[in-house]
């Protein structure tokens, strides 16, 4: 699901990509259903309006609905304000990643990476919420 968070003029704040993910069955682990967010983000000039709290309470209630176990999400290395942020919301790191890329491979992929890959989110009024420089015009998702 995608939660939006619109202002007065019903332009697009902020908003949370999540996906409702199934945990595997395994002989130590009961099988339980997350809601992982993929993507939550405000727009920097709607920042210190509690936005993000907001979509963060609705995406836990969402959850709730949905019987999910738990609300789950990734945060990049050295991003101390999301950190803070989601520490502020109530989470706890549950556990951590590392990664060791290989040089040949590094290059080869951020040479292969295409500018049709993003999806463009854009409000009512055709206003992309990216911006104006944004480089994509597929896979609009009209709000």
């Amino acid at each position: 699901p995608i939660y939006v968070a619109v202002n007065e003029t019903d332009v697009c704040v902020g908003y949370a990509f999540c996906q409702l993910q199934k945990q595997p069955f395994s002989n130590n682990m009961v099988q339980f259903k997350t809601l992982f967010i993929d993507d939550l983000c405000v727009d920097q000039q709607a920042r210190g309006q509690h936005i993000g709290e907001s979509l963060f309470e609705h995406v836990k209630e969402e959850a709730r609905k949905m019987n999910c176990y738990e609300v789950t999400l990734n945060v990049w290395s050295g991003n101390t304000s999301a950190e803070k942020f989601y520490e502020k919301m109530g989470m706890k790191t549950k556990e951590r990643q590392m990664e060791y890329i290989l040089d040949n491979l590094r290059k080869k992929h951020l040479r292969d990476l295409e500018p049709h890959s993003a999806v463009v989110i854009m409000t009512k009024n055709r206003r992309c919420f990216f911006g104006k420089n944004c480089f994509c015009n597929q896979n609009k998702i009209v709000l």
